[in-house]
């Protein structure tokens, strides 16, 4: 069983994982099983858990802690085994300190954690994966098979993903049309050259690196990257973001038209 926390209402999150009795409330026509339930020695996949509320983190929290879940409306709990695996593209500690993650529920979950690098920083991997997907567009779409030429990689290696391997794939399927010959060229990919890697990157748990062997560092591209780094662990909450870095809330706001910085779609 499978749930993204980010996708669906607080209310409609609720009634789906915890599942819900015929009367809980007023379309409720008939009983229905949470995802817990349906997960019962299976394993149960929660994403964007990050972007969870509070008051269903608490529920979520409790039936862990219990190992029994009860759906809206009844009076009995019902036992249940299973595996549950959560994932988020948030730093959970920022989150905590800005308060809009709980501490008992981040321990409670964090017991083996698996840092899933972003694109941009999977060196070779980013040839093979570039590759994998122009075979698949090439059998998907009847075309040619397809290789990438030397300058194409380099353009690969330089782009900073901000889409991660879904641009990737967006942008293989883009170049098997584009290409007309058995290569694909660097024009094919329709990547802007003058978006390289930034120099200064803000890598998990906070941890600021900069490049200065890539020239002068401009203190404006530092304070943009922590911006950005502070308003995806706070979902792009403003006022917590503000809090995390030590700024008021129209500071943050005037620093985002700066940088013309905008929540993502």
């Amino acid at each position: 069983m499978e749930i993204n926390c980010g996708a669906i209402p607080v209310s409609l999150l609720e009634a789906e994982v915890f599942g819900y009795e015929k009367g809980a409330y007023t379309d409720a026509k008939t009983a229905k099983p949470g995802l817990f339930e349906a997960a019962e020695r299976g394993t149960f996949f929660l994403d964007e858990i990050g972007h969870m509320e509070l008051a269903l983190q608490v529920k979520l929290l409790k039936v862990i802690e219990e190992k029994s879940v009860r759906r809206l409306g009844s009076l009995r709990s019902k036992t249940i085994k299973a595996r549950i695996i959560a994932a988020t593209n948030l730093e959970l500690e920022a989150a905590i300190a800005a308060g809009a993650f709980r501490t008992d529920l981040y321990y409670r979950i964090n017991v083996l954690t698996v840092q899933v690098p972003p694109l941009r920083a999977r060196g070779a991997d980013i040839t093979l994966l570039a590759q994998h997907f122009l075979d698949l567009c090439a059998r998907q779409y009847a075309r040619p098979p397809k290789t990438l030429t030397p300058e194409a990689e380099a353009l690969l290696h330089t782009y900073p993903w901000p889409g991660n391997v879904r641009e990737l794939a967006h942008v293989m399927e883009r170049a098997i049309f584009l290409a007309g010959g058995p290569c694909v060229q660097a024009a094919d990919l329709g990547l802007e050259r003058a978006k390289a890697a930034s120099p200064v990157v803000v890598e998990s748990r906070g941890n600021v690196r900069v490049d200065f062997s890539s020239g002068v560092i401009s203190l404006d591209d530092v304070e943009q990257q922590l911006i950005v780094a502070a308003l995806q662990a706070t979902a792009w909450n403003r006022t917590r973001a503000a809090l995390l870095l030590g700024l008021s809330k129209e500071t943050l706001r005037y620093r985002m038209e700066k940088y013309q910085l905008r929540p993502p779609a």
